[in-house]
């Protein structure tokens, strides 16, 4: 009996889950609930003068202007008031004017930054799951994640 509880409570999350995955993604941008404009509509040149948008590329030098900037998939633009190295990943948010965008908020990192960061992530996760595979394990009948025994953890 407790089985089967237990069986309908995961059935009842996972169509939860599922419902509101679809959901989700039914939902349309809408500026209003914090989604811009971004690269896409940059370089499709929907975008109007005086939009807020969002966008990532990599700087590729200072102008007169401002600073130069490849999005990702898309054009090069200027954009004034941002602080980036050549070479440096910079997401932004900023007004779109003219061509240009003035900046309003920026994160800047250099390209190495983002591998360290998978790459520490990647390793506490093995770390994590090592501990986890060498402390506890399945109880086939009872269908519980349960603590190893000591004489088992140093078998394994």
């Amino acid at each position: 009996m407790r089985s089967v509880r237990r069986g309908v409570a995961i059935a009842a999350c996972c169509t939860l889950l599922l419902v509101l995955l679809v959901g989700y993604g039914t939902l349309t941008p809408d500026p209003a609930t914090g989604r811009f404009p971004s690269n896409g509509a940059v370089a499709a040149g929907t975008v109007d003068t005086g939009d807020r948008v969002v966008v990532a590329g990599t700087a590729r030098g200072d102008t007169t202007e401002g600073t130069v900037v490849d999005l990702d998939g898309g054009p090069r633009v200027v954009v004034r008031g941002l602080d980036a190295a050549p070479g440096a990943d910079v997401w932004l948010y900023g007004i779109y004017r003219d061509g240009s965008i003035r900046n309003v908020r920026a994160i800047v990192r250099a390209p190495w930054e983002i591998t360290y960061l998978y790459a520490v992530s990647l390793l506490g996760g093995l770390l994590t799951l090592g501990r986890v595979v060498r402390t506890w394990r399945v109880d086939t009948d009872r269908w519980q994640v349960v603590p190893r025994d000591r004489g088992e953890e140093s078998d394994g």
